[in-house]
């Protein structure tokens, strides 16, 4: 796995965390909690103790729990960090309309929850009723600006904004 490759949690690894139903020992759903689509494997990295890191997100790739966030369309190998730092973005696989649809919608469901918690209720309604990714562009304004309330998320704004464009694009 690249190191500089962020990835949020797939279908699998949310039902994982709501349901425990593949079983993963408790470090590697600690890892697969911490994933959120807006830290890469480096960062992880230290983060938890008790397991390698790099080891324990191969096997949660490899197993479906996590998905790699695709770069942007016509996006150099190289793409600039938060910090401001040229890494290596890992490319991916296309994925099919109904992949991509689960994606941005567990990010977008996964940041406000994030950022907002309980606040976030109307909106992670609205959320959960939108059935195609169409819906889900018609959030992005909403989504966006809520993000924008919280400290930590006018910092992230713009990393965060980028990954779901990729993602509804």
């Amino acid at each position: 796995m690249t190191n500089a490759r962020v990835c949020i949690k797939a279908p699998k690894g949310i039902e994982e965390i709501e349901t425990h139903a593949y079983g993963l020992s408790q470090r590697e759903r600690r890892l697969l909690i911490m994933i959120d689509g807006s830290r890469d494997c480096v960062s992880l990295v230290g983060k938890i103790t008790g397991v390698d890191v790099m080891v324990t997100l191969e096997k949660l790739l490899d197993e479906g729990f996590i998905t790699p966030l695709p770069s942007p369309k016509g996006a150099s190998a190289t793409a600039a960090t938060p910090s401001g730092s040229n890494t290596a973005v890992a490319t991916v696989p296309k994925v099919d309309e109904s992949e991509k649809f689960k994606m941005a919608h567990n990010f977008m469901a996964n940041t406000v929850n994030a950022f907002l918690g309980v606040f976030a209720s109307a909106l992670s309604e609205k959320l959960e009723l939108a059935g195609n990714i169409d819906e889900l562009r018609k959030l992005y304004q909403n989504w966006r600006d809520a993000i924008r309330l919280t400290p930590e998320g006018k910092k992230r704004a713009d990393e965060l904004e980028r990954q779901l464009a990729v993602l509804l694009s």
